[in-house]
């Protein structure tokens, strides 16, 4: 039987992958899981805000925020929509994320008049959201 160091069982992975220079560039190839890991770190910071506090403002644990932010959890469509509110998630934060997703949001009633930019480069589902409605 093989012994498991405990000073080794508690490193956080995504903490050490943090600390590389390069880590920004290495995470355009990690999996939503990871992107949103690390998104959802940066704004907390950028906010000041602990991960209690984060916890307690979108109505779920501490420990669940540490898994989001480690890269170990999957995440409902509801815990998914409270970070998105909370942390103030763009829709380029989103399309990271998801590596597809562009919405475009109209003001008024009318898209015959809008010109669509080219999305040739992303593989994208393109939701269109008419604010009039």
């Amino acid at each position: 039987m093989k012994t498991i160091d405990k000073k080794q069982s508690t490193i956080d992975p995504m903490a050490l992958a943090r600390e590389y220079k390069n880590f920004d560039d290495y995470l355009d190839l990690a999996d939503s899981q990871i992107k949103l890991a690390n998104i959802v770190f940066k704004r907390r910071k950028e906010m000041v805000w602990t991960q209690d506090k984060l916890a307690e403002e979108i109505k779920t644990t501490q420990r669940i925020i540490s898994n989001i932010e480690s890269g170990d959890v999957n995440v409902g469509m509801g815990l998914l929509r409270r970070l998105v509110k909370v942390l103030m998630l763009s829709n380029e934060d989103l399309g990271v994320i998801f590596d597809s997703c562009v919405i475009i949001q109209f003001n008024n009633n009318s898209v015959s008049d809008y010109q669509f930019p080219s999305f040739s480069n992303i593989p994208s589902l393109v939701s269109i959201k008419n604010n009039n409605k």
